[in-house]
């Protein structure tokens, strides 16, 4: 509204883990409050617009665009933006850069279009002209395994530990 509350500030508040979003989500209307971008919750956003801020945090959706929703004598009062949300940061990765080599739109803002491939759609793309960096990057942190050498050391301390306690030796 006249640009003071943005109820879809989502990536440019902050990036969220999916973690702390899921849970956030999980959690109920508080819970969506407490996560939600700082000052939306004090104001007029509803909790699918909160909803959707975290979402957009989280990495799942895709901006389609804005356009005014509410004018008065040609000055524009509110805007409405529209976000195409998916399940998870890989499904909106492969829409974003699959819909590119298919030529498929997404279609105006007010309007948008956000199905998914039909099968024949998802057989035509070449997923190794796709870029899955920021994917790979939550994978990766996901996965990360203990420090191995760490690890090793904390092992023979606790063994060292037990027999300092109870004789003998290791």
């Amino acid at each position: 509204v006249f640009g003071l509350i943005n109820c879809c500030a989502g990536k440019v508040s902050g990036a969220l883990t999916v973690a702390a979003g899921g849970a956030a989500l999980a959690g109920g209307p508080a819970a969506i409050a407490a996560l939600a971008t700082p000052f939306l919750a004090l104001f007029a956003c509803s909790q699918d617009e909160m909803k959707l801020d975290i979402k957009d945090r989280m990495g799942f959706c895709h901006k389609v665009g804005t356009w005014c929703s509410s004018s008065f004598l040609g000055i524009c009062k509110t805007k409405r933006t529209a976000y195409c949300c998916f399940e998870s940061k890989l499904s909106r990765v492969l829409q974003e850069q699959g819909r590119l080599q298919l030529n498929k739109p997404w279609g105006q803002p007010k309007n948008e279009q956000c199905k998914g491939f039909t099968i024949a759609e998802f057989q035509r793309l070449d997923l190794s002209r796709m870029d899955f960096t920021e994917v790979y990057a939550d994978f990766l942190d996901a996965a990360k395994l203990p420090d191995e050498v760490q690890t090793m050391t904390e092992i023979q301390q606790k063994i060292q530990n037990y027999y300092d306690l109870h004789g003998g030796r290791p």
